[in-house]
């Protein structure tokens, strides 16, 4: 659930070219993206989590086979499985080469490797040695809460008291809490040891995809320089513990808060959507922007509400500068209009 069905479903928002990490990190935007309507309509009609659950798990099987049905038409699937099994055997570790896209990988192959090493020593600290503080009376006390009572903000969690929406307004609008309960139950794995130990590691993957992408649409002319950034974003990552709320420390000390997801990975998808969609000229990439704009920021008002009001800003940015760069007041409203939900939310948290 957490590794296959991103890595499935994040072929509906991939470009042509981009390779599976890359998928793995649309795939998160995806299921984030896909939970926050049926959590705040759960929410709003007092409907049990397991019902959330399991609606916002036959959208996920949906988006999994819109996803795969994708990527097979982008070409990342061959057509056809040989007759001859010796043949399929011999073939296998090409066909799995060629459906990640690995091939389109560029650079120095000794730095990709320092690379992988120091992303697994990264992984294996995150995963083993997760950071917890006083945030976890609210992310994964809400969600054990949650789970265990099959409610959706009924009962506050750290006094176990019956509460009213407007006291968890932060936790049932941005639903990142509500969404570890829910994976809980797809998963079968205990909220804590979900949020401490599991989910570290995803998030970590997910934000090297994003970084991955911006560093491609950075470096298109030079793509040997992908690696080289991707090895100093990474060893960077060392040396951020200058801020609680720096991004390194958000990725490696604290992966399992919704602000944690954004600042790792959506924010960054953020300004690499702005920069696609501001673009100028026959660039394949720009197309579909829009959509992943619109997605991502649903994925962000999932996360936190800190997240949804900095995405709302950076998105407005990028709007503003669209129409000075691409002359067209068309774009600029569609840039707009991918900010709808951050606004239907907005007005929800300044009426209550």
């Amino acid at each position: 659930m957490l590794w296959v069905a991103p890595l499935a479903a994040g072929g509906i928002l991939i470009r042509k070219g981009d390779n599976c990490i890359c998928s793995y990190a649309y795939g998160w935007v995806i299921m984030m993206a896909t939970y926050l309507p049926v959590a705040l309509i759960c929410t709003f009609l007092k409907k049990p989590l397991t019902m959330l659950t399991m609606v916002w798990f036959f959208l996920m099987i949906l988006a999994v086979v819109f996803g795969v049905y994708r990527i097979d038409r982008l070409g990342y699937l061959y057509d056809g499985i040989p007759q001859n099994p010796w043949v399929f055997i011999k073939r296998l570790p090409e066909r799995v080469y060629h459906a990640f896209c690995l091939d389109g990988i560029k650079g120095n192959r000794a730095i990709w490797v320092i690379v992988c090493i120091i992303a697994a020593v990264q992984i294996v600290y995150i995963t083993f040695m997760t950071h917890a503080d006083a945030d976890d009376s609210w992310y994964v006390a809400t969600a054990v809460t949650d789970l265990y009572t099959n409610t959706v903000g009924v009962y506050a969690p750290d006094t176990g008291a019956v509460t009213t929406f407007a006291a968890q307004l932060d936790y049932l609008l941005n639903p990142w809490p509500v969404m570890i309960a829910s994976l809980s139950q797809c998963t079968f794995i205990e909220p804590t040891i979900l949020a401490h130990t599991v989910l570290p590691s995803c998030v970590f993957m997910a934000a090297c995809g994003a970084f991955f992408m911006l560093a491609h649409h950075l470096f298109i002319k030079k793509e040997e320089y992908v690696c080289k950034f991707m090895l100093f974003f990474l060893t960077a990552g060392f040396f951020g513990n200058f801020s609680v709320r720096s991004q390194s420390v958000f990725m490696l000390m604290r992966p399992w808060q919704g602000k944690a997801f954004a600042a790792a990975m959506l924010l960054p998808m953020v300004f690499l959507e702005g920069a696609y969609s501001n673009e100028t000229g026959e660039n394949p990439g720009r197309k579909g922007s829009m959509l992943r704009l619109f997605a991502i920021n649903l994925a962000c008002i999932t996360s936190s509400g800190m997240s949804m009001i900095l995405s709302g800003l950076i998105a407005v940015c990028f709007a503003v500068v669209g129409l000075f760069k691409v002359k067209s007041l068309k774009h600029f409203v569609k840039m707009l209009l991918t900010l709808i939900p951050s606004g239907i939310v907005g007005l929800i948290y300044l009426s209550l």
